[in-house]
């Protein structure tokens, strides 16, 4: 079941928000905010055209300091209330799968030429991007491990 705008605020023991589900996100990894979101990275990409691939020297830049004080995701990635679990993970493979082709197209490219906007940090180029995203995961891996320490989780 989805959660509820005000239920998934909540915060974990850790302080950190549960687990959102992708019922609103359309390609995540890709670059897609959401349904009504900006376009992704590759289709901006394979729009510019003639871009460069990845220089001999190339190091992903660090992720520019965060904001003081607390932020919530735009409300466009927040998901819809009341998806069935089949729906969701079905939308998670076929989004894993998008977002892994897309890597790999982009993958040949320079990352640093192609930068988008993130609503706290400002431009971050695609190297960053993945980066943020690596970073991201993590805190979702940690709050399903949270999940699945609490007390009454069922065992596996």
């Amino acid at each position: 079941m989805g959660r509820s705008r005000s239920g998934a605020r909540r915060r974990s023991a850790r302080g950190r928000r549960p687990l959102a589900t992708p019922g609103r996100l359309e390609a995540g990894r890709e670059g897609v905010v959401g349904r009504r979101g900006r376009q992704s990275p590759q289709r901006e990409a394979e729009g510019a055209g003639g871009l460069a691939p990845h220089p001999a020297n190339f190091a992903i830049r660090p992720l520019p300091p965060w904001p003081p004080g607390a932020a919530d995701a735009p409300p466009v990635v927040w998901p819809e209330h009341g998806k069935p679990v089949a729906e969701l993970i079905a939308t998670m493979k076929a989004t894993r799968e998008r977002s892994r082709s897309s890597v790999e197209k982009l993958a040949t490219l320079d990352p640093q030429r192609l930068v988008f906007k993130h609503a706290r940090l400002g431009d971050l180029d695609l190297g960053q991007w993945w980066l943020l995203q690596a970073q991201h995961d993590r805190i979702h891996l940690g709050q399903l491990r949270d999940i699945k320490r609490a007390r009454g989780f069922p065992p596996a």
